[in-house]
């Protein structure tokens, strides 16, 4: 599809400078350094709570199933509440991200008050929550769904010379709907809507998601730089809004073409 006239072609290199962009934005950006400090607290609070019922109730629960007796009741003890623990620290840092969807849109309204863009409207609690979940379901799903393939198609042999750097690209780009989504959606905009941006504007979008992808590589990374992705993917919509012309629609009128 064609940019409209006057619009000025994005790249990969326009999304991965918004990345880096996002820090400064976040340090500049009145009171949203505190909000950049939710996700790992909230992952952390549902770690703490999810943990606390593991050491409690699943020792208990092998000993109901299995016995008291013999040495290997107590390592199998260990292994269930290890495995256990490993699976609750997990599900707490999936239910993290919508769990801390207000704080990060909140993120969005300061970051685009520092860009001088018009505010965006203030969403109920509940609706800011249910988006976030929403946006993480549809990105979860599609990571889940390019890795089962990539993998299937990896045991051609030679093939995961190719499936594996495209196993990054899709997980890469996953995360960068993931953050565009909170620009996009605080801005009214349909999910066919923001899903068609994305997809037109889908070299910027890589170039930042790259970003967020190679910083989420330590572990808890993902939460530690999701706000610096949103902050960057609100500059990269912001961004790409003006190059489209226009004073600030809820996207641009025709999506930009990535060519």
């Amino acid at each position: 599809m064609l940019a409209p006239r006057g619009a000025q072609p994005v790249s990969f290199f326009l999304g991965l400078g918004c990345f880096f962009r996002g820090f400064t934005l976040l340090a500049r950006a009145p009171g949203a350094l505190p909000l950049a400090l939710v996700p790992a607290g909230v992952a952390l609070a549902i770690s703490a709570g999810f943990l606390s019922l593991v050491f409690l109730w699943v020792p208990d629960w092998v000993e109901q199933w299995v016995g008291t007796g013999g040495f290997w009741v107590g390592v199998l003890k260990v292994i269930a509440t290890a495995t256990a623990a490993v699976l609750s620290v997990l599900v707490a840092l999936a239910l993290a991200q919508p769990a801390s969807g207000p704080a990060l849109e909140g993120i969005v309204r300061r970051v685009e008050r520092e860009l001088g863009a018009p505010p965006s409207p203030e969403s109920p609690f509940l609706v800011e929550v249910l988006r976030s979940a929403g946006s993480a379901a549809i990105g979860l799903g599609a990571a889940i769904t390019s890795f089962v393939v990539l993998f299937l198609l990896g045991l051609i042999p030679g093939a995961v010379v190719v499936t594996v750097p495209l196993q990054f690209i899709a997980a890469a780009f996953c995360i960068g709907w993931d953050v565009c989504d909170f620009p996009l959606g605080i801005r009214g905009a349909t999910l066919s809507e923001r899903l068609s941006f994305v997809a037109a504007n889908a070299r910027a979008v890589l170039g930042l998601s790259a970003g967020v992808a190679l910083c989420s590589v330590i572990p808890c990374g993902l939460l530690l730089v999701l706000p610096v992705g949103v902050a960057g993917a609100t500059a990269l919509v912001h961004e790409i809004t003006q190059r489209g012309g226009g004073s600030r629609p809820a996207l641009p009128p025709v999506p930009i073409s990535p060519h």
